[in-house]
């Protein structure tokens, strides 16, 4: 049939009838009614928390818009997708076990690339505010970009450092900042309950990052009932892998939110990988 636009793969929807809510996750092809306009498929449905799969035609499903609820506009955002399937044989091995517990592919929004390399990246200004004050300019150079793009009274949460009760004080500084110009403060949601290693300090030593199972064990949900059925936007310093979104996603997806919608300030640009550092050898480190 021509006209028909299918809902991309990770598309949350709702069913008109039944009311449960879920992603989209392929086409299955069968015979019978209730068909897609093409006569032949019906969407599969990922239900939240749920193994299975649901089936569902497209007259039957409505998108639930959750790009639409966070975002003013996404023109001139940068993406970073998480999909089920890349190019390289790295992400490949990390994304086949992703995908059996999460949504995917899932869209991880920027503001513009990042470049370590250059000392007067704003960016790093934000990274390196623990260490070197607050940069108080940087944060109000991020509000006012942010304030012009971001929907009033989404839940605004920040994906927690490395150390305990340690937060980013510049990204939290920025966070409350805009959840105080009318939207909801959930910078608590999130909360780091176990020490790992540093991003900067596994550079360092040229390891490519920490597995999402690490942040999964590390970070737990505060007051959960705050945020439970909401769409909310979690807001990162840098988007390197993906893997520190995915697993705070997992965990608010858990804990019964909605959907999570990922922005991070800058995405850094891919460059051919160094040799790794197995993580046992950076245990002496901590």
């Amino acid at each position: 049939m021509t006209g028909w636009k299918p809902f991309p793969d990770g598309t949350r929807v709702r069913h008109l009838r039944d009311h449960y809510e879920g992603w989209i996750d392929g086409l299955t092809w069968l015979d019978g009614s209730e068909t897609n306009p093409d006569g032949k498929t019906q969407y599969r449905i990922r239900i939240q928390t749920h193994r299975d799969r649901k089936l569902s035609s497209h007259d039957k499903l409505e998108d639930c818009k959750d790009t639409e609820r966070i975002f003013r506009s996404t023109e001139g955002l940068l993406q970073k997708t998480i999909a089920k399937e890349s190019d390289r044989r790295e992400d490949n091995e990390r994304l086949v076990y992703w995908k059996s517990f999460l949504p995917l592919p899932c869209t991880i929004w920027a503001l513009d690339n990042y470049d370590r390399a250059d000392q007067n990246d704003p960016v790093k200004q934000v990274k390196n505010a623990a260490i070197f004050g607050s940069a108080q300019y940087t944060v109000d150079r991020f509000f006012s970009k942010l304030d012009k793009i971001l929907a009033p009274e989404i839940p605004i949460a920040i994906v927690p450092s490395s150390e305990p009760n340690k937060p980013n004080p510049a990204l939290l500084a920025l966070a409350k900042r805009l959840a105080e110009n009318g939207r909801a403060d959930a910078t608590s949601s999130l909360r780091r309950h176990q020490s790992i290693t540093s991003s900067r300090l596994l550079r360092q030593n040229e390891h490519t990052g920490n597995t999402i199972d690490e942040h999964l064990s590390s970070i737990q949900i505060a007051e959960p009932s705050k945020v439970a059925g909401k769409v909310i936007l979690i807001l990162d310093d840098v988007v390197t892998t993906g893997t520190t979104f995915m697993a705070c996603r997992k965990l608010l997806l858990d804990a019964g939110v909605a959907e999570v919608i990922c922005l991070a300030l800058g995405k850094t640009q891919q460059r051919k990988q160094k040799t790794t550092t197995p993580l046992r050898r950076l245990s002496s480190l901590h």
